[in-house]
């Protein structure tokens, strides 16, 4: 449980991620974060990607990672990820988003994956408050985007949206 509610929710989040982690790194090898406000329709389908450390969803241009939905290894997570809450403060505009996305510029580019197709969330989003469904031609641009970075092997997502 966390007493830093000043912080802000990625803070508190993740400070729970990572005594959760701790406790069951010794019987499981990997985890998938979702979160709980969410639910991922198509869930099924992304767990079939194999993940090498992380497969999370970056965004080049505004030097994020989205920390609601992820697969991480445990032993990547700690080695990684563990501790970041603790440079979160949302009163000052630094969100766990932009932590993990700075602490995965230190993991090797062949052990940080994107999904392969989109997630679709189906919710309400935490931090605006609204629906979290996009457009339809913005997700078919968005697999484009994927595809195309696969062939490129390039990890980032690059368009705004």
């Amino acid at each position: 449980m966390s007493n830093e509610f000043s912080k802000g929710k990625g803070f508190q989040e993740f400070e729970i991620l990572d005594q959760t982690v701790s406790k069951l790194a010794n019987e499981f090898d990997e985890f998938i974060k979702v979160s709980g406000r969410y639910i991922v329709t198509n869930f099924d389908e992304l767990k079939q990607q194999k993940s090498r450390g992380f497969i999370i969803d970056r965004h080049q241009k505004k030097k994020i990672a989205i920390t609601s939905f992820f697969v991480c290894g445990c032993k990547e997570y700690s080695t990684y990820i563990a501790g970041g809450y603790k440079e979160v403060n949302d009163a000052e505009g630094v969100f766990i988003e932009h932590v993990v996305y700075q602490r995965l510029q230190k993991v090797d580019v062949k052990n940080v994956d994107l999904f392969q197709k989109n997630p679709i969330f189906e919710g309400v989003s935490g931090s605006h408050g609204g629906d979290l469904n996009r457009h339809p031609i913005k997700m078919k641009l968005i697999n484009i985007e994927r595809k195309w970075l696969r062939l490129t092997g390039k990890k980032e997502l690059i368009f705004e949206y």
